[in-house]
Order: structure tokens, then C-alpha cells, then sequence
């Protein structure tokens, strides 16, 4: 329990900035071994800060767990998705 509140975001149950940094510290080391390669994409919500100003801190977590379902449902099992 202590491990996935330090990792994982609590509103979106993704890997928060301490997992990433682990994830990427890991992808690099084995692509380095391996002379293998990964992606990384960004995603960015356009005018977010609005949404919350204009509709509220509930409206924008519900946003947020919106496009997480929506991600989490178009990705494969194995990749690591964070927020």
C-alpha cells in the first residue's frame, strides 16, 4: 500500500513523476544494453487550466479520469502510461 501511494497518482491510479523517472532510468539503461529502442509521447490538455477556473477542481479530476480511460484502453498492456 505504501509503494503504490509513493508511485502511482491517487485520482488517476497511473504512474506518478517518481515512476516515470524509474521507467525512463530503466528504458535507458536496457535500450543501452540491448542497442534497442523506445518511445515517449507527451500528451498536453489544451486550455486545462480554464476548465478548472471556469468549471471547477471536481470537473477537471473528472476530465483527467476521463482521458486516463481513454488512454488506458488504447494502449498496450506492457506500456507504461504516467501522468
Amino acid at each position: 500500500m505504501l509503494r503504490k501511494n509513493a508511485y502511482y497518482d491517487a485520482l488517476t491510479d497511473i504512474g506518478n513523476r517518481r515512476s516515470i523517472d524509474s521507467w525512463l532510468e530503466n528504458e535507458v539503461k536496457r535500450c543501452y544494453n540491448s542497442k534497442d529502442v523506445f518511445s515517449i509521447i507527451y500528451f498536453d490538455i489544451d486550455h486545462f487550466k480554464e476548465i478548472n477556473d471556469e468549471y471547477g477542481y471536481d470537473v477537471g479530476d473528472h476530465v483527467l479520469k476521463e482521458f486516463t480511460s481513454l488512454v488506458k484502453n488504447h494502449i498496450h498492456p506492457n506500456d507504461l502510461f504516467g501522468r
